[in-house]
C-alpha cells in the first residue's frame, strides 16, 4: 500500500486531490496531513450548487490528521472557486475508508454544503472529527447531485464515533440515503453544541436524523431551538412505515433546549418510524420531550423535565407504544395519549399542569404502578372513559 506523507502547501486542495487520485490508482494507502490550518478551494474550478472540493472514489484509503484542532481543513474564505454549496469531502462508491483526527471548517457566510457527503460507502470508519461553522449538514448521507439525484446510495457497516458539531445550518448528521438500505450504521460519543441555525417552519432540522437500521449511544445535544429536534427517527418520505429509521436503537443521551423554544416546535426526540427503541436519556427545557407517532415504540428509563407543552406525547399512529420507568416533571402535560393500546409502567408525573391526559382515541390504555404527584390536575380523562382503560397501583389516579 502506498503512503503519502504531508508537506502540503497552505493552499492544499490540488495536493490532496492528486494524492487521492494516486492512491485510487494504486489500490489504496494512507494520506497523512500534519498539524496546520489548510485552505481548500475547488481545484477543478467548477461553480454552482453541486460543488465539491475533494472527490474520493477509491477504496482502502485513509485520510489521517494529527488530531482535532491540530489538523484543520477549511473552506477558503475568499478567492476560491468553490460555490456556496461546496462540500469539503465527497466520498462515493468507496469501501474500507478511514477519516480521522481532523477539524473541518466552513466558510463564513456559506449557504449550504457539507463537511462530508457520503454515498455507497461500506465498512468504513469516521472518528475524532470536528465540524465547525455554517455547513448545511456536518455529515450527509446523500447522492452526488443534490436535488437532481433520484437514488441516494446506501451506507452500510460503518462507524461514526468521537464527533463534535458546532454551527450547522440544519442537521449535524443527516441521513437522506435510500431509507430501507442503510444498515449496520453505528454512531457513538457525539457532541452537538449547536445546529439548525437557519431552521424554519418550511425547513426544519434535527441534530441527528436517523434512517436505516442505526445503533447510536452516548449523545449530548445542546441548543434545541425553534423548528428543531434533537433526535429524529424518520420513515421513508417522512411517512409512517416499516422503513427508514425503523428498528433503530438509541441509548444514552442528553438533550437540552436553547433560548428560543416557542409554539411546540422544539422537540427532544421525535419517532415516526416503527419498532424504535429509545432508552437511558434525559431531555430538558423543550416544548415536547418525546413525540411518538408510529407504532411499537419502546421507551425506557427516560426523564423529561420542564417540557412546557407535553413531556411524552403519543399521537395518532403511536399504537402499541410501551413506556417503562419514565418521568415527566415540571411541565405542561406529563403524559398525553391519543392512540390505542399504549401502556405506561412505573412512571412519575410530578409538578406538571396535568399529570396524565387521555383523549377518546386512547382505547385499551394501561397504566401500572405510577405516581401522580403535585400536578395541578392529576389526570384528565374524557367521559365516558375510553374503552378498555385499565389502571393498577397508581397513586392519585
Amino acid at each position: 500500500m502506498a503512503t503519502q506523507l504531508g508537506g502540503f502547501a497552505n493552499e492544499v486542495s490540488p495536493d490532496l486531490e492528486d494524492a487521492l487520485d494516486d492512491l485510487e490508482t494504486e489500490g489504496g494507502g494512507v494520506i497523512y496531513v500534519p498539524a496546520g490550518a489548510y485552505d481548500l478551494s475547488d481545484s477543478e474550478g467548477t461553480t454552482g450548487t453541486d460543488d465539491q472540493i475533494l472527490v474520493w472514489t477509491g477504496s482502502n484509503i485513509a485520510l489521517i490528521g494529527e488530531g482535532r484542532d491540530a489538523t484543520i481543513l477549511r473552506v477558503k474564505q475568499s478567492g476560491g472557486a468553490v460555490g456556496d454549496d461546496g462540500h469539503i469531502l465527497q466520498i462515493s462508491g468507496a469501501d474500507h475508508v478511514t477519516v480521522s483526527g481532523i477539524t473541518f471548517k466552513a466558510r463564513a457566510g456559506q449557504t449550504k454544503g457539507h463537511g462530508i457527503r457520503l454515498s455507497n460507502v461500506d465498512e468504513s470508519l469516521f472518528e475524532a472529527l470536528t465540524f465547525e461553522g455554517e455547513f448545511g449538514y456536518g455529515i450527509a448521507f446523500r447522492c452526488l447531485q443534490g436535488a437532481r439525484c433520484t437514488t441516494n446510495g446506501r451506507i452500510t457497516y460503518t462507524v461514526f464515533r468521537d464527533l463534535i458539531f458546532d454551527g450547522s445550518k440544519y442537521d449535524a448528521i443527516d441521513m437522506k440515503s435510500d431509507n430501507t438500505t442503510n444498515r449496520g450504521v453505528m454512531i457513538s460519543n457525539v457532541i452537538v453544541k449547536s445546529f439548525g441555525v437557519d431552521a424554519t417552519s418550511s425547513q426544519d432540522a434535527a441534530a441527528i436524523d436517523i434512517r436505516g437500521k442505526v445503533i447510536a449511544n452516548n449523545l449530548f445535544i445542546d441548543r434545541v431551538n425553534d423548528h428543531t429536534t434533537g433526535i429524529r427517527f424518520r420513515a421513508t418520505g417522512g411517512t409512517h412505515s416499516s422503513t427508514g429509521g425503523h428498528k433503530s436503537i438509541v441509548s444514552g443521551f442528553i438533550i437540552e433546549g436553547g433560548s428560543s423554544c416557542t409554539a411546540d416546535t422544539c422537540v427532544g426526540a421525535k419517532i415516526n418510524a416503527n419498532d424504535v427503541k429509545l432508552a437511558n436519556g434525559y431531555t430538558e427545557d423543550v416544548n415536547i420531550g418525546v413525540h411518538v407517532s408510529d407504532k411499537n415504540a419502546l421507551i425506557s428509563n427516560v426523564v423529561v423535565r420542564n417540557a412546557d407543552t407535553v413531556g411524552f406525547r403519543l399521537t395518532n399512529g403511536a399504537k402499541s407504544a410501551r413506556l417503562v420507568n419514565v418521568e415527566a416533571i415540571g411541565g405542561g402535560v406529563g403524559f398525553q395519549v391519543e392512540d390505542r393500546r399504549v401502556s405506561v409502567l412505573n412512571c412519575l408525573a410530578e409538578s406538571n399542569t396535568t399529570g396524565v391526559k387521555l383523549t377518546a382515541a386512547a382505547t385499551d390504555f394501561k397504566i401500572v404502578s405510577c405516581v401522580l404527584d403535585g400536578n395541578t390536575t392529576q389526570k384528565s380523562v374524557p367521559s365516558p372513559s375510553p374503552s378498555g382503560l385499565e389502571e393498577f397501583g397508581t397513586v392519585n389516579w
